[in-house]
């Protein structure tokens, strides 16, 4: 059982083969010579065991039998410590894979970074949600997201309309009534058939994150900043009668151009410096690992591009980036609401985010849609495509990964190294 291919792979069978009728238990594979056997242990029907080559008997049931045959090097492909195959989710370079990986968002190259299988599912096969009827106890994850962007979304242009950015101590009372007036608008027609105990609970964590966000905000103003740009879209057609339809931010990569689309939560200006800053809120902190890290990782290509977008779309290069950050509607333990870049210290961010972007999409016109694996605990405990996955354990799932990428020529990138930003 020489080479690294070379398997015991269990199997059934029972076969009349002359002279003697056996009972084919192990079959042993090889990869330099028969793509299916190498030797069989076998036992007469009288019960008498020995071991012995019989490479010509066992090949002509394999080969008499299509079905095994294929199940054969199914189970060997898929074994633990071979490269992923095409039963993992490497498919190769297929018809429609370019045109399909054409238009990205931030958010799918992100899924693409976490796991290529999910990506695949998603967004090649749009498999779509997985929906299980039950009756809903709380708001879900998403939509407690999507209420915060909603509710802030609604007070910054009303306080933009009035005159009242940046919010400072001035300005803080009125800023609270108006938060106030929208939260109620907005949790009654959006909070869904929860029982209404729960209802006031999850208003009143909401209000009070909210509350919280809003004297960071009024803390965090400082010179000539100001909130200048709510939930700006690009590459989408517009939805308003007054919206101008924006182009999407186009990248050109080995593999082809792609199209990114996007919508920022907030852009900053500070106009007597020519400088701008995109922020984006999130509900929590993904991980412990620190925003550059997890930027130069590809873990997070979205303020980057962002960045980028702001810049070449939406000023048309007339102003410069300084600084873009991730708010926390709910703030860490231990850790600040706001995690910022500044540029001036970290000018290396939007080269990483485009060098990632070029080696995600060569791999997903390669057809390389494995399962990564590699953070279980936030990736694949709740993944709806966890049934269908064949994602082994976190260690063996890394070094399939890396030998995958390695036989591909492709750099490989290990997502559990320590942080080095906090």
């Amino acid at each position: 059982d020489q080479g690294p291919i070379a398997r015991e792979v269990e199997c059934v069978v029972e076969a009349e083969l002359a002279p003697e009728a056996l009972a084919v238990t192990l079959v042993h594979l090889d990869e330099a010579r028969d793509p299916l056997l190498r030797r069989v242990r076998y036992r007469r029907e009288r019960g008498r065991r020995r071991d012995r080559p019989v490479v010509a008997p066992a090949r002509a049931v394999v080969h008499t039998s299509p079905s095994l045959a294929r199940g054969i090097r199914a189970l060997d492909g898929r074994s633990l410590f071979n490269p992923f195959g095409v039963y993992d989710g490497l498919i190769g370079p297929r018809e429609g894979l370019t045109e399909a990986c054409r238009r990205l968002s931030s958010r799918r190259l992100e899924t693409f970074a976490l796991c290529p299988f999910r990506f695949f599912m998603e967004y090649v096969l749009e498999t779509g949600d997985i929906e299980e009827p039950e009756l809903p106890v709380d708001m879900e994850r998403t939509d407690i997201g999507s209420a915060y962007h909603r509710i802030l979304y609604r007070l910054f242009l009303s306080l933009k309309r009035e005159h009242l950015l940046p919010v400072t101590d001035a300005s803080l009372h009125t800023a609270f009534e108006r938060l106030s007036l929208i939260i109620d608008d907005d949790l009654t027609h959006h909070m869904g058939p929860i029982p209404a105990l729960v209802q006031r609970a999850r208003r009143e964590i909401i209000a009070e994150n909210l509350s919280d966000a809003l004297n960071y905000e009024a803390e965090r103003t400082s010179g000539g900043v100001v909130p200048r740009f709510f939930e700006w879209r690009f590459g989408f057609l517009p939805y308003e009668d007054n919206e101008e339809a924006t182009p999407p931010l186009f990248i050109e990569t080995p593999s082809g151009t792609v199209e990114i689309t996007g919508k920022i939560d907030r852009v900053d200006v500070d106009e007597e410096a020519g400088v701008f800053a995109v922020i984006d809120y999130k509900t929590r902190r993904p991980s412990d690992i620190g925003l550059p890290t997890r930027i130069r990782k590809g873990l997070s290509l979205q303020l980057p591009l962002y960045l980028v977008a702001a810049r070449d779309i939406l000023f048309s290069g007339g102003l410069d980036p300084f600084a873009t950050s991730h708010i926390y509607m709910e703030k860490p333990i231990g850790k600040e609401r706001e995690e910022r870049i500044d540029l001036s210290t970290s000018p290396d961010i939007i080269d990483a985010a485009i060098s990632h972007t070029h080696r995600f999409v060569e791999m997903m016109h390669a057809g390389v849609f494995f399962p990564a694996g590699v953070v279980p605990e936030r990736g694949c405990r709740f993944c709806e495509h966890k049934n269908h996955c064949r994602s082994g354990p976190k260690d063996i799932a890394q070094i399939r990964k890396d030998k995958t990428l390695a036989s591909l020529g492709l750099d490989t990138v290990t997502q559990e190294e320590e942080d080095t930003d906090d």
